[in-house]
């Protein structure tokens, strides 16, 4: 079992996140829980734009988003990744995976990281 250090903090299911605020999104919107706290459940999704096995699962993110948005339901990808250590996980990608996979979702930058 991994144990956390004393600057992270292991959430029980069902547990509240930590609240953050000010994500950069694709369509250039700042999101954060005081935007997003309307849904009933916001479901966080880590992703990349380089991670073959992210970029497998956008059609079923979308089939996702798309089913539950009417039962109160917002998913949200986050990208925590370094575009200093891995220059495809820049924004202006960030935004073209967005457009190239067609999200129905919100697809925010994470940079500091200040989510993951």
């Amino acid at each position: 079992m991994v144990q956390a250090s004393p600057e992270q903090a292991i959430l029980a299911i069902g547990a509240s996140g930590p609240a953050f605020e000010g994500l950069l999104g694709t369509d250039g919107a700042r999101y954060g829980f005081a935007s997003l706290g309307d849904r009933d459940v916001l479901v966080l999704v880590f992703s990349s734009n380089r991670c073959p096995t992210a970029k497998a699962y956008g059609e079923r993110l979308n089939a996702l988003q798309r089913e539950y948005a009417p039962r109160g339901v917002q998913l949200v990808a986050i990208n925590s990744n370094d575009p200093h250590l891995s220059p495809d996980e820049d924004y202006p990608r960030m935004i073209e995976r967005a457009d190239e996979d067609g999200y129905t979702f919100t697809y925010v930058v994470d940079s500091g990281p200040q989510v993951a």
